[in-house]
């Protein structure tokens, strides 16, 4: 359409829709068609105007228009009014559009001259849409007789609020009720206690608007919402919603950090993608026993409770790819579910494909979606991959809805094929399934640094390879069972005692800068059967090799090394003749006198080195000290055996503590964690801390201390921050509780890191090791712990706790 020169202009488009049949019917007359306007169509009439607005005036022109055609030509009728850039539309008197159907008004700005545009009861409109109009107008809409409206949108018009007059009241056919894309901030109670809604699909739309809550007095709806749709707001807090009614519920793109425990067992789908959500509670979903989808991908969950979705037996999809989940286990899932059910787990932080805790025993009918995540490719996979290869060639049974099991596994793990490894390095990028692990297998998780593990299957003994490294002392962690380390090539100074030393059946340290080994270390070496300590620094070795019993399988590798011919190290002459078998250089050491003589050890004796003497006066000085440490002894025998105990009694007795402590000036004492099975004992444990000692102790547990809107592991992490001391009250119930072992986790990790908080383990009755996780095992089988039932508990409780 062409626009006149010198012309504020606008578009009014009015549609004229007849269901009459065209048959032996004339054609409109169209000869009252507004001067201003061209007027064209059959059954469908198109107005076009090119106007000056200050001289338009809708009522007269296009309503005096409408009141010229004959009512049968207005069934269905609908008017559809656009504007162009905002334009003035002058409006006062609607009287002629009492037979329209459907209104549409978009991008003006309407002048009504000062009165109140209300709709008649007598009116016949189904739809309304005011789209872009100013607000001033919005405010002055009655819309409160409209009986027979199905379909009210106000969208894109700067609402702060809803405005009231616009809620139509007691209509029964109201069904679409739209305020999206505006500023509403706030939700007033008459929104819900007024409205009501008994049709079939009842939709709510409040989205793309600036809500922060919703008002806990919308429960107070009798409506059953078909859909609510609140996507793309600044919500934080949605507790009012936990017992309104709707089948769907849309709440994309806001900031949730936690969802409510939903009531209404009706909900279908409930769709918070887009959100900051940190943890799946168990009381979320325990009622949506008819929910069929469940969609929170895109956020931030790092933890699902246990058992979180169990009992929607009618769940089909569960979307929670893009978040932060280390583990999906068989207790995550949602178990009974009575479909095919497809749980999509891409873009998380999964170290493992799903299930793997129970060896990779999924659940019936599950499609389980877990590509883009960063596997850890090691000895773990291996069953997978093993299954994988055997079941491929086995048949697959027909299926049906009710099919209670799969042959293949590669029906559940419907994506296998997109697997890929993110570790180890060696490993990296190469597809899961068609890793060859036969014979060996990588071993990533306590594997140090930049070194590689690799397990043999045959011998069950996991070689470290952490040769040319430039290490300068020994790891601290290694793979748990039998290792074989190789720390040849490096920067090694000293050979300093490791636990997992006990463990190793083969150690290389040769060509690094050891000048001394521990002694304590010897013991430990009991099981090695290779021992290479070639080409170091060595001038002597501890005497305790010499009590040492070797297999006579073990292979020790000495040469290379500056050995010192003095008194101190004679007894390896002896020592090497006897251990010949086991020495395999032994003929060929040499070590240097002061004199910067060269002898083979096999040359040394004390008469070469004038050692007579000193032995001699070495000798009754022995004798001398053993006396006197053989009465020692046999006094301090008992105190030593019960050493702990005598330091706890001192110490509750007398105030004397011979350990003094460094502790942190913390809001707490002691942060409790514990199994609500145990309640009743920790509150005896808290009373008698906080309230029946003359030391009053500041103690921390969950019920009482964590704040309230919180997510949990957020209040976890901060009570164990504020704690000098995190008491463990385990129980069979502790190693059945997700929390419980959340919380050891977290405090275990932060004492490794930052050497604190320090962490007190209180067992309360006999425990199933098995039950444990691997770092509480660990914890119970190298640290003390305090038996309930001992005779000193509240004396050794006491003293575990930070010294007032």
């Amino acid at each position: 359409m062409m626009m006149s020169e010198g012309l504020s202009s606008f578009l009014v488009v009015v549609w004229v829709i007849s269901q009459k049949s065209a048959c032996g019917t004339d054609p409109f007359k169209l000869n009252v068609c507004p001067t201003e306007c061209t007027c064209n169509g059959n059954k469908a009439i198109q107005i076009q105007c090119k106007l000056n607005i200050s001289q338009f005036d809708i009522t007269s022109k296009i309503g005096s228009f409408i009141a010229s055609l004959p009512d049968e030509e207005l069934v269905n009728s609908s008017i559809d009014i656009r504007c162009q850039d905002n334009m003035v539309v002058t409006w006062n008197n609607i009287s002629s559009f009492q037979n329209v159907r459907s209104l549409r008004i978009e991008n003006c700005a309407i002048d009504t001259q000062g009165s109140v545009l209300v709709f008649l009861s007598t009116f016949k409109i189904n739809d309304i849409l005011f789209k872009n109009i100013n607000n001033g107008f919005i405010n002055q809409i009655n819309l409160r007789n409209l009986r027979t409206l199905t379909s009210l949108s106000i969208e894109y018009c700067n609402l702060t609020t809803v405005p009231e007059p616009v809620i139509p009241k007691d209509t029964s056919k109201l069904s679409q009720l739209s305020f999206s894309n505006n500023k509403i901030h706030t939700l007033a109670c008459s929104l819900f206690k007024g409205y009501r809604c008994i049709v079939e699909k009842c939709v709510l739309d409040f989205s793309f608007n600036r809500l922060e809550s919703i008002p806990l007095c919308a429960c107070e709806t009798p409506t059953v919402f078909y859909a609510l749709r609140i996507l793309n707001n600044q919500l934080s807090n949605i507790s009012g919603l936990s017992c309104l009614k709707q089948h769907h519920i849309v709440l994309d793109e806001n900031s949730l950090e936690e969802l409510p425990a939903f009531e209404y067992g009706g909900t279908i789908t409930v769709d918070a993608d887009l959100n900051r959500i940190k943890t799946i509670r168990r009381e979320t979903f325990k009622n949506l026993r008819m929910c069929g989808a469940v969609d929170l991908s895109y956020n931030l969950i790092e933890w699902i409770e246990r058992h979180a979705f169990q009992g929607m037996t009618q769940l089909r999809n569960l979307i929670l790819s893009n978040n932060k989940l280390k583990e999906f286990e068989v207790i995550h899932a949602p178990v009974g579910s009575m479909f095919n059910l497809r749980i999509s787990l891409e873009k998380n932080q999964l170290e493992y494909p799903p299930y793997r805790k129970s060896n990779y025993e999924p659940p019936q009918l599950f499609e389980t979606i877990a590509g883009r995540n960063p596997f850890i490719c090691d000895c773990t996979v291996k069953t997978l991959i093993d299954r994988l290869k055997e079941e491929a060639d086995i048949p697959t049974p027909a299926t049906g809805p009710l099919t209670t099991t799969y042959s293949k596994l590669s029906q559940i793990f419907i994506d296998a094929w997109s697997y890929k490894c993110d570790s180890p390095k060696a490993l990296i990028y190469r597809q899961l399934t068609k890793l060859n692990m036969s014979s060996e297998c990588p071993i990533v998780k306590n594997c140090p640094f930049d070194c590689v593990c690799t397990k043999y299957l045959s011998t069950a003994i996991t070689l470290v390879d952490c040769s040319s490294r430039a290490l300068t002392q020994l790891p601290q962690h290694m793979p748990y069972n039998s290792i074989a380390i190789d720390l040849s090539n490096n920067s090694l100074a000293s050979l300093d005692v490791r636990n997992y030393l006990i463990r190793t059946t083969g150690l290389n340290v040769s060509h690094n800068q050891i000048s001394a080994l521990d002694p304590g270390i010897v013991p430990l070496l009991v099981n090695v059967n290779y021992l290479d300590l070639r080409n170091n620094q060595l001038s002597n070795l501890p005497s305790s090799f010499e009590d040492t019993l070797f297999d006579n399988l073990t292979s020790i590798f000495l040469s290379g090394n500056v050995w010192k011919c003095s008194c101190e190290n004679v007894w390896m002459s002896q020592w090497l003749n006897e251990n010949n078998y086991s020495v395999y250089d032994g003929s060929l050491l040499q070590c240097l006198n002061d004199a910067n003589e060269t002898f083979t050890f096999h040359e040394l004796n004390p008469d070469i080195l004038q050692c007579s003497s000193k032995t001699t006066s070495l000798a009754i000085l022995a004798i001398t000290l053993g006396i006197v440490a053989i009465i020692v002894l046999a006094i301090s025998l008992v105190v030593y055996k019960f050493r702990y105990e005598t330091r706890v009694l001192f110490y509750t007795r007398f105030k004397v503590r011979f350990i003094s402590e460094d502790v942190a000036n913390k809001q707490f004492d002691a942060f409790i964690s514990y199994s609500e099975q145990d309640r009743e004992f920790v509150k005896t444990v808290v009373n008698k801390l906080e309230n029946e000692l003359p030391l009053k102790y500041k103690i921390c547990i969950h019920d009482r201390d964590f704040t309230v809107g919180t997510p949990i592991a957020e209040n976890i992490s901060s009570a164990i921050n504020k704690s000098s001391v995190v008491i463990f009250v385990v129980s069979n119930h502790f190693s059945e509780s997700d929390w419980c072992s959340f919380e050891f986790q977290t405090s275990y990790q932060t004492m490794l890191v930052h050497k604190s908080p320090k962490l007190v383990i209180i067992k309360v009755d006999d425990l199933d090791e098995d039950k444990l996780d691997n770092d509480l095992r660990a914890y119970f089988r190298t640290k003390s712990f305090i038996d309930k039932n001992e005779g000193i508990f509240w004396d050794k409780l006491i003293y575990s706790l930070p010294p007032h």
